[in-house]
């Protein structure tokens, strides 16, 4: 079974929280992402345009991979993306990393070849310009 897990940034602090989401049923509720058990729980209220959901993989560092993160792939950078019409997850491509261009990156893949890098809410700097 994959574990569902989803992160997005506090509004208190702004750092990364991971745990379960729970999206209230009011527009006047906080987003919030829940961390422990029926038990003992905490609660952070998040920023909902920050959440992503786990992808169920990791990078070679062993580094969970999440929706919207960033990864250097040796010869590229890419954004992870959820694909609708594809139901999978899928690589958005930002920039070639010198002159050598190539198709894509399946996500099969990242657990070998990519690293986390930033996400698309701390390092917007990463997704602009060109090739490097």
């Amino acid at each position: 079974m994959r574990e569902i897990l989803f992160r997005g940034k506090r509004t208190d602090n702004g750092k990364q929280v991971e745990g379960n989401l729970f999206i209230p049923d009011k527009d006047d509720a906080p987003t919030q992402i829940c961390i422990g058990t029926n038990i003992i729980r905490i609660t952070y209220d998040v920023i909902p345009e920050t959440v992503g959901e786990y992808t169920g993989l990791t990078d070679k560092n062993g580094k969970k991979i999440f929706e919207g993160d960033i990864l250097d792939c040796g010869d590229r950078v890419i954004c992870v993306k959820w694909h609708d019409f594809c139901g999978t997850w899928d690589s958005v491509f930002i920039r070639y990393k010198g002159s050598r261009q190539s198709n894509g990156i399946a996500p099969v893949e990242w657990k070998y070849r990519a690293v986390i890098i930033g996400n698309i809410h701390d390092n917007p700097e990463l997704i602009k310009g060109g090739a490097e």
